[in-house]
């Protein structure tokens, strides 16, 4: 079987994928565990950096660094979702991502400026810190963490959408690394954002229709596995977590000092 062949049936090596004809800058191995280590550093570090910034003790450390946040993760997802596929994404699809990474942007960004406030009126009964709760607590982390959801829909449909190809095991391995990162960023920000209600259900919806989408070629689509077995370790980690705190999904700040 000749070069124009094996790229037709879908079995050219992951190596010599092209997007727009130009190659692939990094592997998509290497490519999911910097998403999933993004996702980590920038998402459960802020929360843990309260020490207030020298210059400027109003702000918290963690909040300078959650001012990058979005410079990092949405270009990162970003790359994941054009190297999902060696075909070009459609104009639609391409829009359809910009729109579900404002929203992503908005939501946190909304977040950050809210919560930032917050550590100035906690326990004030005012109308303000009723405010600020509401967008920091609720409005900022359904509009964020959907977005997440968006972005993840996004590539999983990506990956089924076109042929799939043989993968070297590193990249099958750098698919599962960056999954075990994702997925337990994505258990601590839905349990902790008071989202899970919603957000667990809907990682489980994911991860069962890109299994069944792939049909049965799952592992020669790393893009796929990264976000599929995301959502199984979310999914797992908080079956766990319910059953240690008698079948209720506890925030972590209720439980630990943070």
């Amino acid at each position: 079987m000749d070069t124009t062949q094996e790229r037709e049936a879908g079995l050219v090596d992951e190596r010599a994928r092209r997007w727009d004809g130009a190659p692939i800058p990094v592997g998509v191995g290497t490519l999911a565990v910097l998403v999933g280590a993004a996702h980590l550093v920038f998402i459960v570090g802020p929360p843990l950096l309260a020490a207030p910034v020298p210059s400027f003790p109003s702000l918290r450390v963690g909040d300078v660094l959650d001012v990058i946040t979005p410079l990092v993760v949405v270009p990162l997802a970003g790359l994941l979702f054009l190297m999902a596929s060696p075909r070009m994404p459609s104009a639609l699809a391409l829009l359809g991502f910009v729109v579900i990474a404002i929203a992503w942007v908005e939501g946190q960004a909304m977040h950050l400026a809210a919560n930032a406030i917050g550590h100035h009126v906690v326990g004030d009964a005012s109308l303000l810190s009723t405010f600020v709760t509401y967008l920091d607590e609720d409005l900022s982390h359904q509009i964020w963490h959907g977005a997440v959801l968006g972005l993840a829909a996004m590539t999983m449909y990506r990956a089924t959408a076109g042929p799939g190809s043989r993968v070297a095991a590193r990249t099958t391995g750098g698919a599962i690394a960056g999954a075990l990162l994702f997925g337990f960023t994505y258990f601590l920000m839905v349990v902790e954002g008071r989202t899970a209600v919603g957000a667990l259900p809907a990682a489980a919806v994911l991860a069962i229709a890109g299994v069944v989408a792939a049909r049965g070629g799952v592992f020669r689509r790393p893009a796929l596995v990264f976000y599929v077995l995301a959502f199984i370790v979310a999914l797992a980690l908080a079956v766990t977590w319910a059953a240690l705190n008698g079948w209720r999904l506890v925030e972590f700040s209720e439980v630990f000092d943070v």
